[in-house]
C-alpha cells in the first residue's frame, strides 16, 4: 500500500505543474505586470530663474523601479513654471504653483512644483 501512495504522490507532482492554469496568456501578463508610473521628485519649491529636474520610473507589482526616458513632460501652468519635454528640468518663470505631469504609453506621473520670488 505505501509502495502503492508513493507512485500516486510522485505522479501527481509530476502531472498537475504540466497542466498549468486556466488563465490565458494575457491575463497572466497582466497579473504578473501590475506597474505604474512615478514622478520623482512628486514636488518641488524654487525661485524665479532656478531649475529643478524631475525624472519618471517605472514602480513593478515587485517593487523594482526603472526609469523611463521615453517618457514625456509637459507643464500645466508655463508662466509659472516650464518643463523640457525630454530632459525633465522645469525652470520658474513667474512666483506661483504649477502641475507637472509626464506620460509613457498610457500611464502617467505627476508632479507639483512652487515657484518663489
Amino acid at each position: 500500500m505505501r509502495h502503492t501512495l508513493r507512485h500516486f504522490f510522485a505522479l501527481v507532482l509530476i502531472v498537475l505543474p504540466a497542466c498549468g492554469s486556466s488563465e490565458s496568456g494575457s491575463e497572466r501578463e497582466q497579473a504578473t505586470s501590475s506597474i505604474s508610473l512615478v514622478a520623482t521628485p512628486n514636488s518641488a519649491t524654487i525661485r524665479v530663474g532656478a531649475t529643478a529636474t524631475f525624472v519618471v520610473r517605472m514602480a513593478r507589482g515587485d517593487g523594482t523601479l526603472d526609469p523611463v526616458p521615453e517618457a514625456r513632460w509637459s507643464s500645466g501652468n508655463e508662466g509659472i513654471a516650464t518643463i523640457d519635454p525630454v530632459t525633465g528640468i522645469a525652470k520658474g518663470v513667474a512666483p506661483g504653483r504649477a502641475q507637472l505631469s509626464a506620460s509613457y504609453g498610457p500611464g502617467t506621473a505627476s508632479a507639483s512644483i512652487e515657484v518663489t520670488p
